[in-house]
């Protein structure tokens, strides 16, 4: 028997005491759900495995007592890790080091690219002190901007995807009125690529609209115009709208349905981890949008570690570009600086440059709409926003809409919320339901109930 004093964590979770289990049975019993289930979570500690380090957890996790008996190169998978090992080493990464990796990346991997995680942790740490305005713009911006998908496919309007129901080949094909369809809005990018893992698990045709790199000097009406022309060309009249905003793509879906609505269609809006207010709160709390010379630089400096991940140029370019005094110039010198072969032209990466600025400055000048919604929101979100971000829990969307606003709250965070396969159950859950809903007739509130999710029901 385990003695009463000491704590034993298995998983990220403690051994529930009786008088906890009794207290949760109490809650059980009032349930309507047919399986429930209760754990206590460890409280987060970094470092709380007893090592030092990530690559000393990593080897504990694995049972490797001495690391140089094993190449840095070669994947944990083929050094014998099974799939509770993995589950164990993803758990831990995330709960006591803050670091957030796909099955896929747990699979592939390897001591050298831990250390390369434990030098960065530790630089950052160093450096966050000297350098807090730039520490911070990276983070935020690496938030904003990760995935610029195929440089030959980002000029296309739009782009079927492939999903559970459509291999996505339906490029000339209009949608008709008793298909159901989705139009999607990527983040800051602006590219359909970033939404890939998510559309691979809807039960949906899912189009989505690009949002380019070729349009200078865009406002936020300009571009909802343009892609509500785009989308007008492809949805038959009357015919009910279904729209899903990640991020940035949040700002033109909800101007997006306030046009769509002028034109007599009815629909509902999906926003994930994406609001007005929070957008705003996030960038400003992150970035010194004051300065933006300052936010410029930052930004050529990210788009440039994006395009060409590991160059040896950024450390020092930021203060050889304070030197350069037009945003353009500051551009092409930071493009020229860009090692050959790389997967990105430098037109492109130019182009990206000022995109996604003004996408920035979108953020900060977005205003309210001039008429609220008639359509029902549903906001998927991490159950744990940024420790720096102060917003409502349904991020003010409840200004937006006369209809309902519901919140999900899900495990991750802002970049692999779309990756958690939650994500997409409740998003099918939830067009299931009104599909059923068309059919009898009803009208009634749609409710999803989730073990693996806490729903949230914002009644305007």
């Amino acid at each position: 028997m385990q003695d009463e004093d000491v704590q034993l964590e298995i998983g990220g979770t403690l051994q529930q005491r009786i008088s906890s289990c009794l207290l949760s049975l109490d809650k059980f019993l009032k349930q309507d759900a047919p399986i429930v289930s209760s754990i206590v979570v460890a409280e987060k500690k970094a470092g709380g495995s007893g090592c030092g380090n990530i690559v000393d957890t990593v080897a504990q996790i694995m049972g490797i007592k001495d690391l140089k008996t094993v190449s840095q190169q070669v994947s944990l998978a083929e050094l014998g890790m099974d799939s509770m090992m993995a589950v164990e080493i993803k758990q831990t990464l995330e709960r006591e080091f803050e670091i957030f990796l796909t099955a896929q990346d747990i699979r592939t991997l390897t001591f050298a690219r831990l250390v390369e995680l434990t030098a960065q942790r530790e630089a950052a740490a160093s450096t966050s002190a000297a350098r807090p305005v730039q520490a911070d713009a990276a983070a935020g911006l690496r938030v904003f901007i990760r995935n610029f998908g195929d440089e030959k496919l980002a000029s296309e309007p739009l782009i079927y995807m492939s999903t559970m129901v459509s291999d996505g080949g339906d490029n000339e094909v209009p949608i008709d009125e008793s298909e159901p369809v989705m139009f999607m809005v990527p983040g800051l990018e602006g590219c359909a690529a970033v939404m890939e893992p998510l559309c691979r698990r809807l039960k949906i045709k899912i189009c989505a609209l690009q949002l380019g790199t070729e349009y200078r000097n865009e406002d936020i009406e300009s571009m909802v115009n343009r892609l509500h022309q785009t989308m007008k060309s492809r949805l038959v009249p009357g015919a009910p709208f279904i729209l899903l905003g990640y991020s940035f793509g949040t700002l033109p879906v909800l101007k997006l349905a306030s046009a769509l609505e002028n034109d007599g269609h009815k629909g509902s809006v999906f926003c994930i981890d994406g609001a007005p207010d929070f957008l705003y709160n996030l960038l400003t709390m992150t970035l010194d949008t004051k300065d933006d010379v300052l936010l410029q630089n930052s930004l050529i400096c990210h788009i440039i570690d994006t395009v060409s991940p590991n160059n040896e140029v950024t450390s020092t370019l930021m203060a050889k570009l304070n030197e350069i005094e037009s945003y353009e110039e500051r551009i092409k010198f930071a493009v020229s600086t860009l090692p050959v072969n790389q997967k990105y032209s430098e037109n492109f990466a130019s182009a990206m440059a000022v995109a996604s600025f003004e996408r920035l400055k979108m953020v900060l000048d977005f205003k309210p709409l001039e008429k609220k919604l008639s359509a029902p929101i549903y906001l998927l979100r991490p159950k744990d926003p940024p420790p720096f971000v102060t917003c409502e829990e349904n991020y003010g969307l409840d200004k937006y809409t006369e209809g309902q606003v519901t919140v999900h709250n899900l495990e991750g965070n802002h970049i692999t919320i779309i990756e958690n396969k939650d994500c997409a159950n409740i998003i099918n859950r939830i067009l299931l339901q009104k599909d059923k809903n068309k059919d009898t007739g009803k009208t009634a509130l749609n409710v999803v109930t989730s073990m693996v999710e806490n729903q949230r029901t914002v009644q305007i």
